[in-house]
């Protein structure tokens, strides 16, 4: 299985692993640890429920989570790469030294958000009102409104609910 050589994520396809290099690895800006968004990745409206890109909404939700992983090891990662530049090494060395050493810490972070994510979800997949918030998303979206906004709509319509809980 191919996999990427900055980040250690592995990939069912090359074409997943080209993609995910092109655009989402966060390893592909060196002055950066965090990936920007630019203007022409956000659409202006999103899609109706039943044409979402499922693919594509998974990509992202994985990106966040190893966004949120590197954010935790930001402290130890800036610890390293100082280190490193102390001991006579260059900054784009240090940087890309830090990266490797801390691949591992990175990748057990992701697995545990994302395991509390999983855990959270199957707890909430049979919820009567995590089923009633979803079905009025649905409807919104579906009646042509984007999904922010619907997903605002929706909590704010349970939201005496969800204030009891």
């Amino acid at each position: 299985m191919p996999s990427c050589d900055d980040c250690g994520v592995v990939f069912e396809s090359v074409p997943d692993l080209a993609r995910h290099i092109n655009k989402w690895c966060p390893e592909n800006n060196d002055l950066k640890r965090k990936r920007e968004k630019e203007d022409e990745d956000i659409p202006l409206k999103k899609s109706r429920v039943d044409e979402i890109d499922t693919e594509e909404g998974e990509d992202m939700a994985f990106v966040k989570l190893a966004e949120l992983a590197r954010e935790a090891n930001e402290g130890v990662w800036e610890e390293k790469v100082n280190k490193y530049i102390n001991g006579n090494m260059n900054k784009d060395h240090a940087r890309r030294k830090a990266n490797r050493k801390l691949k591992d810490e990175d990748m057990d972070q992701f697995l545990s958000r994302y395991s509390t994510l999983v855990h959270y979800l199957l707890q909430l997949q049979n919820g009567t009102l995590h089923g009633k918030v979803m079905k009025k998303i649905t409807e919104l979206v579906n009646d042509d409104m984007d999904y922010e906004k619907a997903i605002k709509v929706a909590i704010r319509k349970y939201k005496p609910l969800l204030k009891s809980i």
